[in-house]
């Protein structure tokens, strides 16, 4: 192939032709620059008014909200435990005191936020933690001088952590003094989530995040609240953040902030929110009745049979439903012939597909009404109509206590599947309501059994389909199941309190 030479000729000489070319090569650079540092420019001018927009969205959040968020104080002659995030402020008698002089009030601070106008009082949302047990409440409202007193509407509600308060403000008020709710069914994960409240009393507090996660469930010792379906954010919340607002870029309330995980007791960007549609149902139903009034059907689940495994779904010849670990005893499910193990599938008209389904269902069934339960019993399908009661107070379904067997050593084990049992004594399978069993003395560090939770105390009743009385029972059972099979084992749990409970686990092969 040719190749092409190009040549110029410059009138005054090569050394004309070089400056030539670096005057054209000076204004190209010059030319370029220029346009970088033009476009960079406009670059940041849009960066800067977007960040400028954002800005002016959380002031804006902040105008319109802050009137509607209070300060909450509980007083009380004991002292109480703010589970959620309330601070407590012990101020116990000093012990040069005398014994007859009563100690002051402990007090114990939250937050709230202003949900309603009804006439003139205006109604409060808050935790039921903040001011459960309170002999005293009073509210501080943003541009209020003085905290003013509150009175508790109705019982309040423990099941869900919510309490409403009533109180009535002087003079005339803003309109945003009431917060505008949205719906927490549409929020959504990557959303921008504010909480705002009265972190450790220090005065109303704004911090900003995102939604982390939504259908969260929570345990929260020495509570009796059922959190269920929470919103996790990542703004900061703090003990006395606790009963306050959570709210998106639209300035909407969609949660009532509740709880952290922590190990220090303060903010690691793990926050829960109780979802503001729940509130909206307890509000309503505490201004009407003083009270929240659920259906009680009486069936009771671990929280890792909410959704049933395929594994155990497979067993019991179901791919949903809600599986029943055990039943209260007088309930209207065990009058109605419910039996644990079954898996309720219908709801009168309705499918049930998974625990909480049941649970929703069976609380907006009005006590007194018959319902015909559809549900799944060894395979095979059957009705049974039920009559459903009012619910009980949580302290009074959670006191039940059935009765812990002893359990003295034995000297013959079996072990098989990473779990070492010995057989239940007659006292001790009469005492937990069996015919027999085995209970476990040890579970395989690393083993599938290890990874499920199970724990020495635990008793085994059932291996799949096999009942176990024995240990001969529990080695025919056991001696089909491979290394990579799951098995479903039917148990008596210990509980941490010392209590028994009948439940279903799964039990999946070790990663």
């Amino acid at each position: 192939m040719p190749h092409m030479v190009c040549s110029f000729r410059f009138r005054h000489g090569w050394r004309g032709g070089l400056l030539l070319l670096s005057a054209l090569a000076l204004v190209l650079v010059c030319t370029c620059g220029a346009s970088m540092a033009a476009e960079d420019a406009r670059s940041t001018k849009e960066q800067r008014q977007a960040l400028l927009m954002l800005q002016d969205a959380f002031t804006s959040i902040a105008r319109a909200v802050e009137p509607a968020v209070v300060g909450v104080t509980a007083s009380d002659r004991s002292p109480s435990a703010d589970a959620g995030g309330g601070q407590s402020q012990d101020q116990g008698a000093q012990p040069d005191q005398q014994p007859a002089q009563p100690a002051p009030p402990v007090e114990s601070t939250g937050s709230g936020v202003i949900v309603r106008l009804q006439g003139i009082d205006y109604y409060v949302l808050t935790n039921y933690h903040v001011i459960a047990n309170a002999a005293r409440i009073r509210v501080s409202v943003n541009g209020i001088k003085e905290p003013i007193r509150a009175a508790m509407v109705g019982k309040g509600d423990p099941k869900t952590d919510l309490a409403l308060l009533r109180i009535r403000i002087p003079g005339p008020q803003p309109p945003e003094r009431v917060a505008k709710l949205g719906d927490s069914s549409t929020v959504q994960v990557g959303q921008w989530a504010i909480a705002i409240g009265n972190p450790l009393n220090i005065g109303q507090t704004l911090t900003v995040g995102v939604v982390s996660a939504t259908g969260r469930e929570i345990r929260v010792g020495g509570s009796v609240a059922d959190y269920r379906d929470l919103i996790q954010t990542d703004a900061s919340i703090n003990p006395g953040n606790s009963g306050g607002p959570l709210v998106n870029i639209n300035g909407e309330v969609i949660g009532i902030n509740s709880a952290i995980a922590s190990r220090s007791g303060g903010s690691i960007g793990i926050g829960f929110a109780i979802p503001i549609n729940t509130a909206k149902t307890v509000v309503d139903q505490l201004i009407r009745n003083g009270e929240v009034i659920r259906g009680w059907l009486g069936v009771k689940t671990f929280t890792y049979n909410r959704e049933i495994d395929p594994a155990l779904g497979r067993l019991l010849g179901v791919t949903a439903g809600a599986f029943a670990d055990d039943i209260y005893p007088g309930s209207p499910a065990a009058k109605a012939g419910i039996r644990p193990e079954d898996v309720i599938v219908g709801w009168g008209d309705q499918r049930v597909e998974s625990f909480s389904d049941l649970e929703n269902l069976v609380a907006a069934t009005p006590p007194g009404q018959q319902v015909r339960v559809r549900l799944v019993r060894n395979r095979q399908p059957m009705d049974v109509t039920v009559l459903i009661e009012k619910r009980p107070p949580e302290g009074e379904i959670l006191s039940e206590t059935p009765p812990q067997g002893q359990r003295p050593p034995q000297p013959k084990t079996e072990t098989a599947v990473g779990l070492t049992v010995r057989e239940l004594n007659p006292d001790e399978a009469r005492q937990l309501g069996v015919d027999g069993g085995v209970v476990i003395l040890n579970v395989e560090r690393g083993s599938g059994a290890a990874e499920e939770g199970l724990l020495r105390g635990d008793v085994i009743v059932r291996v799949n389909q096999t009942p176990v009385k024995t240990l001969a029972d529990f080695r025919q059972a056991t001696a089909g199941i491979g290394a990579s099979d799951p098995y479903v084992l039917r148990m008596k749990r210990q509980m941490p309190d010392g209590t028994r409970a009948d439940t279903t686990v799964v039990v999946r092969p070790a990663d």
